[in-house]
């Protein structure tokens, strides 16, 4: 009670207290099941090494008990947790956690697990090793923020690999690490996410395109700072922050302190939300919270898309969503709960840096005002809702429910629900789903759910390009634009030339996203037939565009047979105004795979008696230049 009157909040919302010591401590991350239970990451060990190696910060503390799972369970079903399971101990670097139908993915960096309760003893009883190399321990560059996505993976931020699990197999999908700690994803399946200082990145198309040519070089969809205000609005001094002692300079970043003692830019973002509820005003649908511990707050940014391309905005100037006096107000994490509601995970800790990296500064101001005590122990859950907002009273019991009920769910208004179902029916299988999802395809009221339902189907693999092809014509671009991605499944056997035919008409898709997409998923062809369409889409993009950049992904290993033709479409009179860009982009991956003979014949090419027209030259040393 004392903590929640130190919280500022704007008129309409409240905050309770739904868990607290000794019912939980030190939350960082969290998971909801099937029947509504949550599942917490407890990091007891965070800093644990202060005890041998600063013990003036330990005060006396010889041992911290090891990190653990919990689950919290409602008994009453009123929103409030009052049961405590210790399911899981003895781990180290607990990350993460993420609810799987055969039991919980662990992230314990450097391992992932597979945690399960297999001989009926209410907490776990078998623990699989999956992966032994799943990130560094003790560094802020950790793996472990778990996401199933829409599109079925699961996601990290912070690692170089995705995965794709099922039943208890894991199968490893090369990435770009782009964030730190928490991701989160909109109806769509896009990935937001962020760094200490940086508020607010996004994905705007898949990751996995990134890493498919490893000699392109251009990802402008990829890791996007959408959100260029890095500043805060706290609602008291920060002076306990690392860089305290600096003196904050607007757009450096510097983790410097304003002239009042308010720490003015993000120096600890982490665990983003995109808001997928429906309790909360309905404008604030799809947007992002994003915590700033170190400054004991929750920014809300509003989110504007144009054109398949996303700016943040401060939905409160000057000014923050929720703030705290209390320096140990800690939210490291947020969860869209399944009554519309947002749970903050408040590990309400006064030492929050990464003991190694402490400035002497920060040590000397944690011991003055007592931060260090305790060192471990204590923590909180906090549920935010909107007063004349809806809450969904329906009980989760989705484990029990049939896959055609299921099927259905995926057209709930809340976000977790939808998330929850097609999770549990790809990971399920069968058959029995398949009929109400491609009536959801095609009829859905919502084009989230009609997404949902294709990529549920995709994960059954149930698709067809008779249903895709209706999706291809959906009014929502956000639907054309997963149907023309769940082409994909096709290019790559039999029905590659069928995939083809139909994916003709999108290349003049009003929709940027959805051209741009198509761009992409051309690569995954590998026939005379695919390249054609690549050419062709070149031929209509805007030279703005991210179609060339897209279309080098690709095109690994095929460049100089790509700039053939398009020698050959300028000889034959067709205009260049975005051939040039993508000369350049062709060359610029040819020099970063350095093969003598290639770049040999790149060069030739920009050459008098090249063969190359004037523009395509210069984009070509264009090209060179740039790689080198």
């Amino acid at each position: 009670a004392e903590e929640q009157r130190t919280f500022r909040f704007p008129p309409g919302y409240r905050i309770d207290l739904v868990a607290a010591e000794p019912l939980v401590h030190d939350p960082v991350a969290a998971a909801i099941d099937l029947e509504g239970n949550l599942w917490v990451a407890e990091f007891t060990t965070f800093n644990a090494g202060m005890v041998k190696d600063m013990p003036e910060m330990a005060r006396g503390v010889t041992h911290v008990p090891s990190s653990r799972i919990v689950k919290l369970v409602s008994t009453h079903h009123d929103g409030h947790f009052d049961l405590r399971i210790d399911w899981l101990e003895g781990l180290a670097h607990l990350r993460g956690i993420a609810i799987v139908r055969d039991g919980v993915l662990v992230a314990d960096p450097p391992n992932l697990w597979l945690a399960r309760e297999a001989h009926g003893t209410g907490r776990c009883d078998e623990k699989t090793l999956l992966v032994s190399n799943f990130g560094i321990p003790s560094t802020d560059e950790d793996a472990g923020s778990l996401l199933w996505g829409r599109d079925n993976v699961l996601h990290d931020i912070s690692f170089v690999y995705d995965y794709r699990y099922r039943r208890g197999q894991i199968e490893r999908l090369p990435v770009m690490i782009r964030g730190q700690f928490g991701i989160s994803q909109d109806d769509w399946g896009r990935l937001f996410f962020s760094r200490n200082s940086d508020q607010l990145r996004c994905d705007l198309f898949a990751p996995r395109y990134n890493v498919r040519n490893t000699d392109a070089t251009e990802f402008p969809w990829a890791n996007v700072n959408v959100a260029q205000d890095q500043v805060v609005w706290p609602s008291h001094p920060n002076p306990a922050v690392n860089r305290g002692y600096r003196r904050a300079e607007l757009g450096q970043s510097n983790g410097g302190l304003r002239d009042d003692g308010t720490l003015q830019e993000y120096t600890a973002a982490c665990g983003s939300m995109v808001y997928r509820g429906r309790n909360f005003p309905s404008e604030i649908y799809g947007d992002v919270f994003v915590p700033e511990p170190s400054a004991n707050l929750i920014h809300l940014d509003l989110l504007e898309e144009s054109r398949g391309r996303i700016i943040a905005k401060d939905a409160y100037p000057r000014k923050e969503f929720l703030t705290s006096t209390d320096t140990r107000f800690r939210p490291v994490g947020l969860l869209n709960a399944p009554d519309g509601s947002m749970l903050v995970l408040d590990m309400y800790r006064g030492v929050l840096e990464e003991y190694h990296i402490i400035t002497s500064y920060l040590r000397q101001q944690s011991l003055a005002r007592g931060l260090d005590q305790p060192m471990f122990g204590l923590g909180r859950i906090w549920r935010i809702t909107y007063a004349s907002g809806t809450l969904d009273q329906d009980k989760p019991d989705l484990s029990r429910m049939p896959s055609a009920g299921l099927a259905l769910t995926l057209a709930n208004p809340n976000g977790w629900w939808r998330d929850a179902a097609q999770q549990a029916l790809v990971e399920r299988g069968g058959t029995e789903a398949v009929p109400p999802l491609r009536d959801l395809a095609r009829h859905a009221r919502e084009p989230a759910t009609r997404v949902a339902a294709l990529w549920t189907l995709d994960g059954l693999a149930a698709t067809s390009l008779d249903l895709l092809g209706s999706a291809l014509r959906d009014p929502s671009p956000k639907v054309r634009q997963a149907a023309v991605r769940l082409h994909e499944r096709f290019l790559g056997g039999p029905g590659a030339a069928a995939a083809l035919k139909g994916l003709e008409p999108v290349a003049d898709d009003p929709a940027p996203e959805v051209v741009v997409q198509l761009a992409l998923t051309l690569g995954e062809g590998r026939g005379a037939e695919a390249f054609s369409a690549m050419d062709r889409l070149l031929g209509k993009a805007d030279s703005d565009s991210f179609v060339q950049a897209a279309l080098a992904t690709g095109l690994g290993g095929r460049e100089i047979e790509f700039m053939r033709l398009l020698v050959g479409d300028a000889a034959a009179g067709a205009p260049l105004p975005a051939r040039s860009s993508m000369y350049a982009i062709l060359a610029s991956s040819i020099v970063h795979r350095a093969d003598p003979a290639e770049v040999g014949r790149l060069v030739a090419s920009a050459g008098d008696d090249g063969g190359l027209p004037g523009l395509a030259r210069t984009a070509v040393v264009s090209g060179l230049g740039s790689a080198l």
